[in-house]
């Protein structure tokens, strides 16, 4: 057994490496969050235990940013008046983006779907005016993140993961959800931590009965009031405001496509978020040359 984020899960379980946990974790299930769950399957199987969830939220100091944007257009508004953000770019990243001016990855083929009109390049054109208007937009993520550490920006985008760290750094912190855009919400990925078991081990029935005493509610309330996990389990009161913030920002979340489609997404689009942040190529040229790429290696 070993916890970790659902990142690689679909391709463990394709290759027959997880055990199948469909129908053994019943009354655990039962008082889980569906999105958990939904996040912890393949192909209508379950393969994690889900313990907590992780997404993307907006960081902000409550003393440099007394009313925090509501909108993308209030957040570029706050920049160009002199607010100090930070925008960590990139293929995960980006897609806490897409959403809010109707893109998306892929159609229903699952062939790419991030065309010059789709959106995405509307997001990546936005993430350009706010360079423009002065914020720190790179993709290099230490950079985004110390920034925000030492004080230097005043809001950034960042996970849950961060979040002791932050609140450490910067004692006035406060979360919101990532502001919404002209086509709707926020939307970036959600990503589950839970429990994998070896489909090789000789002890799976031991190794499951202590993964679901791991996340029962006793030892679930630990991790949230102790470690600011936001919890699998939907039984559990989260009395941490800025944990609670963050659960909200779960709730928009979405899970990432499982397919064998979407390891191919990110090096591509890596590269084009660079090519257009940092070298300033149109992001319509970068957005095709990323989905031929894509689109190449998924053999479409």
């Amino acid at each position: 057994m070993y916890v970790s984020p659902n990142d690689h899960f679909a391709d463990e379980a394709r290759a027959g490496l997880l055990e199948d946990l469909t129908g053994k974790i019943d009354a655990t299930l039962a008082v889980t969050s569906q999105g958990a769950v939904d996040d912890s399957q393949l192909d209508g199987k379950l393969y994690v235990i889900p313990e907590g969830s992780k997404t993307i939220a907006m960081y902000y100091d409550a003393t440099k940013v007394p009313n925090p944007p509501k909108s993308l257009d209030d957040l570029l508004a706050w920049v160009k008046g002199g607010g100090k953000l930070g925008l960590t770019t990139g293929s995960y990243w980006g897609t806490a983006l897409y959403n809010q001016f109707g893109g998306q990855i892929f159609d229903a083929d699952h062939k790419c779907a991030a065309g010059a009109n789709s959106g995405v390049a509307d997001a990546m054109k936005f993430a350009i005016e706010l360079k423009k208007a002065g914020a720190l937009v790179t993709s290099d993520y230490g950079k985004t993140n110390d920034a925000f550490l030492s004080g230097t920006t005043d809001m950034t985008f960042n996970g849950n993961w961060v979040l002791g760290d932050y609140k450490s750094a910067r004692p006035d912190l406060q979360v919101a959800p990532v502001p919404g855009g002209p086509a709707g919400p926020a939307a970036p990925f959600l990503t589950t931590d839970g429990y994998h078991i070896n489909a090789s081990s000789p002890n799976k029935d031991l190794a499951i009965a202590l993964a679901q005493q791991l996340v029962d509610q006793a030892n679930q309330t630990i991790f949230v009031d102790v470690a600011g996990h936001v919890p699998a389990n939907s039984n559990i009161k989260i009395l941490n405001t800025l944990v609670s913030c963050f659960a909200e920002s779960v709730e928009a979340a979405r899970p990432r496509w499982k397919g064998p489609e979407m390891n191919n997404y990110y090096a591509p689009f890596d590269n084009a978020w660079n090519e257009v942040i940092e070298k300033g190529i149109d992001p319509a040229v970068a957005i095709a040359t990323a989905c031929a790429t894509l689109d190449k290696a998924n053999n479409k």
